[in-house]
């Protein structure tokens, strides 16, 4: 399943910078191998990273998580910061 939301603000991102522009994020996620229920909207890295590629960013990359839990996560815990150029 894909999240038009985060695809619609990455594509309205890239939309908006100019050539060589560069966007920086930072979003809770998903971690990768949990089996915890996360709330909708909570995507992997690698889909972020698909969505930047699909907005038409280049060399999409995470820089750094953050509290990285995945026995058992609270709502506040398990981001990180991307970066992408257009």
């Amino acid at each position: 399943m894909t999240s038009p939301t985060i695809a619609n603000v990455y594509g309205r991102c890239v939309d908006g910078l100019p050539e060589g522009g560069v966007l920086v994020h930072g979003d809770f996620i998903k971690p990768d191998g949990t089996d915890w229920d996360h709330e909708p909207g909570r995507f992997e890295i690698t889909r972020h990273l698909d969505f930047l590629r699909e907005a038409g960013f280049v060399q999409p990359r995470s820089l750094q998580h953050f509290e990285y839990e995945i026995e058992q996560p609270t709502a506040a815990q398990t981001y990180l910061c991307l970066v992408a150029t257009k």
